[in-house]
């Protein structure tokens, strides 16, 4: 299973239909009330409420991490970093990928931002 953040942005979804149509499992982390993204399953939750994530992140192999430039955003990603550690995720730090330069290294027992 591939988890894409921003699935229903501009970078999002073109990589989500790729993703769909090449046969990946794909699941979207939509925002609360969302309506359903094509060729993905939807989870509901919220990349600055850390407790929205484990269940975004259950089963989850590869996650792809697009953030829109925020002071937010090495947050954000952090949290789901943590998230994935609390689930049932294989996801790792390599195959945590994303879009723009944050810098973090993934380790949830010790990570220190």
């Amino acid at each position: 299973m591939i988890l894409i953040t921003g699935a229903t942005g501009n970078i999002g979804r073109p990589l989500l239909r790729e993703l769909a149509r090449a046969g990946a499992k794909v699941r979207a982390l939509v925002r609360e009330g969302a309506t359903n993204v094509e060729g993905a399953e939807t989870v509901a939750g919220d990349l600055g409420k850390p407790e929205t994530l484990p269940a975004a992140l259950d089963g989850v192999e590869t996650a792809f991490l697009l953030t829109p430039v925020s002071q937010e955003q090495v947050a954000w990603k952090s949290n789901l970093i943590r998230g994935g550690a609390g689930s049932g995720s294989q996801a790792n730090r390599e195959s945590f990928g994303g879009w723009g330069g944050t810098g973090f290294a993934f380790d949830p027992g010790a990570m220190a931002l």
